[in-house]
């Protein structure tokens, strides 16, 4: 059967997608903000930086991230990431 009501559509990240974790710091969204930039200057437009509502695996005093990756089938890992990390840092251990 032929469902129109659900299409696949098709992205420009159609290689990795950053998940940031909303609910964890104030930090996250400075965290995000400074992120985009740089994953768009190294990655053009492969890769999508973007805050989440809570993960439900929040660090005490840290960020949750979760890296989702196109390259290997269903892959993700999630970090705890310290709210002092630059995302120049973050990218250099992500990537």
């Amino acid at each position: 059967m032929n469902n129109q009501k659900i299409q696949e559509i098709e992205t420009p990240f159609n290689d990795s997608a950053i998940l940031i974790c909303g609910r964890c710091s104030e930090k996250a969204e400075s965290l995000r903000a400074e992120l985009k930039p740089l994953l768009k200057q190294k990655f053009d437009k492969t890769i999508r930086c973007m805050k989440t509502s809570c993960q439900g695996i929040c660090p005490e005093n840290k960020i949750a991230i979760t890296k989702l990756s196109n390259k290997k089938a269903n892959s993700f890992q999630s970090f705890e990431v310290d709210c002092e990390v630059s995302a120049q840092e973050l990218i250099e251990k992500l990537f």
